[in-house]
């Protein structure tokens, strides 16, 4: 905070959490002042994602701190999807003291975006996390004789829209669909984009929906999967992304 003329203002810095996937590319747009922080955890898909990391980022003609060699948390994942408990705590924390504190030593507040979806399930990346994160962080930085308190402050702007509705938002702002096809969300290790995972799916419709041109096509067997389980209600905990979805599906299948 920062007091003129007798009002005192808000002034956050921003620290965008940055994948290189299509929510982050679209939320790199959508908060042109946040700094984007990518943590490599040497994770299953990491050295993948690293590869492409800056290609989006350099459409939107931003820089990306990266950091990647501070944490290992490979022996933690599990499943196709790479699944990591209490993965965004361990990146939270990692960005503020690897980023916020040494680079931005003078800054005294920041606000720490995350990329959320409405069907997302994960309790690392909803409204409670947020919230309790934030008091955690802000317990643990409340300052002394030798440091300033710092506030910090975990927000989900996305956590109400689906992927679609995510890329129709930065569409209409941006327009140029080739950062989000420069985007990488995919659970092959070496291939840019399988075409037959759940993560391209998503990513295949969500363009579609919102007639932009995918630079790959899913397999038809794939999106068939993706058809039956959203008619049965199993693809993901948003019933609104399921119909979204669906519209699409009939259309190409």
């Amino acid at each position: 905070m920062e007091k003129r003329n007798g009002v005192i203002r808000i002034t956050m810095k921003q620290i965008l959490l940055y994948s290189g996937g299509l929510d982050s590319a679209a939320a790199a747009f959508l908060h042109p002042k946040a700094s984007l922080v990518y943590v490599n955890y040497h994770g299953k898909y990491c050295d993948k994602e690293q590869s492409y990391l800056f290609e989006a980022a350099s459409l939107l003609r931003r820089e990306v701190h990266l950091i990647h060699k501070t944490l290992d948390l490979s022996d933690l994942e599990s499943g196709e999807g790479a699944f990591l408990p209490n993965r965004n705590a361990f990146l939270i924390l990692t960005a503020i003291n690897i980023v916020c504190n040494p680079i931005y030593g003078d800054e005294t507040d920041f606000e720490i975006i995350l990329n959320a979806t409405a069907s997302g399930i994960h309790t690392d990346k909803d409204e409670i996390f947020a919230s309790k994160m934030s008091d955690l962080l802000n317990y643990m930085n409340r300052g002394g004789a030798d440091s300033p308190a710092k506030t910090y402050k975990i927000v989900l702007p996305t956590k109400h829209l689906t992927k679609i509705q995510i890329v129709s938002q930065f569409f209409v702002f941006c327009g140029v669909p080739e950062i989000l096809n420069k985007s990488v969300s995919c659970y092959d290790k070496h291939k840019r984009q399988c075409g037959e995972c759940r993560s391209c799916c998503r990513k295949f419709v969500a363009l579609k929906a919102n007639e932009i041109i995918c630079d790959f096509t899913p397999t038809k067997e794939a999106l068939s999967k993706m058809r039956q389980r959203c008619l049965d209600q199993t693809w993901c905990s948003s019933e609104v992304e399921m119909e979204e979805s669906l519209k699409v599906l009939e259309c190409v299948l």
